[in-house]
């Protein structure tokens, strides 16, 4: 019998509400209690997820897969402007849906946890930004959710 096999599908019947990132980093899971932590950022910051396409490496793209839990933290062209008319570039980590890493030149469903989430809070479903590890662009995201709708009081906005 396998312990941990049956114990990680006995935790997936625990209400959402109730399961924690203590419980899975106890039970030595340690993508699941990445995850918690990443879901705990969303409820602060609000959630966007994007259809990523990252670039080949015969095109110029990464020659290595790209983790996918919440490890790489690239720039973003989401269409901010420096003081002197420049593209700014945000930060923010990605968490790949579905999926451990994302292959070079792949394509996946991907969460975003900005850097400074304030920067974000234009974008708007179906807007296109571009994905920077250095001055070329490293990939393509097409923006399928930008919820703030609950972070209206972190920022003391209404």
């Amino acid at each position: 019998m396998d312990v941990v096999a049956l114990l990680k599908s006995a935790s997936l019947l625990v209400p959402e509400e109730t399961a924690t990132a203590a419980a899975a980093e106890e039970l030595r899971l340690e993508r699941s209690a990445a995850w918690c932590h990443w879901r705990e950022g969303e409820t602060r910051n609000g959630v966007i997820r994007a259809d990523l396409t990252l670039r080949a490496p015969s095109d110029g793209g990464r020659r290595s897969p790209a983790d996918g839990a919440g490890v790489l933290r690239p720039m973003w062209n989401i269409g901010n402007s420096t003081p002197a008319g420049e593209p700014e570039h945000n930060i923010a980590c990605i968490w790949v849906e579905d999926a451990p890493a994302l292959e070079p030149g792949g394509r996946a469903t991907v969460r975003l946890a900005p850097l400074t989430p304030r920067s974000w809070r234009h974008l708007e479903p179906g807007q296109v930004i571009t994905m920077h590890e250095t001055r070329t662009v490293a990939g393509t995201a097409v923006v399928l959710q930008a919820d703030f709708r609950h972070t209206e009081m972190c920022f003391g906005e209404s």
